[in-house]
């Protein structure tokens, strides 16, 4: 019978720190760029909502696919 042991690493420890910090990075970059947009559409009044046929119920929807662009495009 033969029997493999294979005690090649997978990364180690820094490289699964260096996965849990762009982890980290990316969640606050998903956060900024929720709240910017966020505060952006937030600070328009009905009017001009609706001047971009944009639904107040659909601010939130918007500002997390704008978050989810901004990661992509890191």
């Amino acid at each position: 019978m033969t029997y493999f042991n294979d005690t090649r690493r997978s990364g180690g420890v820094s490289t699964v720190f260096a996965r849990f910090v762009a982890g980290i990075r990316e969640g606050l970059a998903y956060r900024r760029a929720y709240n910017a947009t966020r505060a952006e559409l937030d600070g328009l009044s009905a009017r001009e909502l609706d001047d971009l046929g944009i639904s107040p119920a659909k601010i939130d929807e918007i500002a997390h696919s704008a978050a989810q662009e901004a990661v992509a495009r890191r």
